[in-house]
């Protein structure tokens, strides 16, 4: 997904310019907003709280459905005045597929657990 947002945005609009130019350095603190900044917390909010309530609500796979779809559109709102329209419905699509997977995956294979997809 991110190879497409490199195509029509400005690199300054982006959390990792943050890192620019620092080289090496910038790996270990690059890795660790990347795990907890990012990755944790989507987890945490998506998977770990989110589809737990609507699948207790609509059951697992509506659940999950709609938890994708709410985690593409947050991300593709994220961008919607940064990209041209098509781009942003491939960023919603491509990352709604990623939070389909990673809620399948937390639900199917591990019982609930974020670990799966973390």
């Amino acid at each position: 997904m991110n190879i497409f947002i490199f195509f029509y945005i400005d690199d300054s609009l982006l959390a990792a310019n943050q890192f620019a130019g620092l080289g090496v350095a910038a790996i270990l603190p690059a890795l660790l907003y990347a795990v907890v900044q990012t990755g944790l917390s989507e987890e945490l909010f998506f998977r770990g709280f989110l589809l737990k309530r609507l699948a207790q609500s609509f059951g697992v796979q509506m659940g999950n459905i709609m938890q994708s779809l709410l985690f593409g559109c947050i991300h593709g709102a994220l961008l919607w005045l940064a990209l041209p329209a098509l781009a942003v419905l491939l960023v919603i699509l491509l990352t709604a597929l990623a939070g389909y997977i990673m809620g399948w995956l937390n639900k199917r294979l591990s019982g609930g657990s974020i670990l799966t997809s973390s």
